[in-house]
């Protein structure tokens, strides 16, 4: 398993993958030292579902 800590924008439909780790200590660490350094804050990667999405996954279930 590894930890991407990514640069997101906005909605988080978008991301740049800056620096994989292998645990969740040294990822905790390193997103902060970046954060710190670029002034950015950090946050959990949380992107907006589309109604549109919502209702094609909503039809997938329901055909299993």
């Amino acid at each position: 398993m590894w930890f991407d800590g990514c640069l997101l924008n906005e909605n988080h439909r978008e991301k740049l993958s800056v620096k994989r780790l292998k645990t969740t200590e040294e990822a905790v660490k390193e997103v902060k030292i970046l954060s710190e350094e670029l002034g950015l804050s950090i946050v959990k990667y949380n992107p907006e579902v589309s109604e549109a999405t919502r209702l094609r996954r909503s039809e997938r279930r329901s055909r299993r």
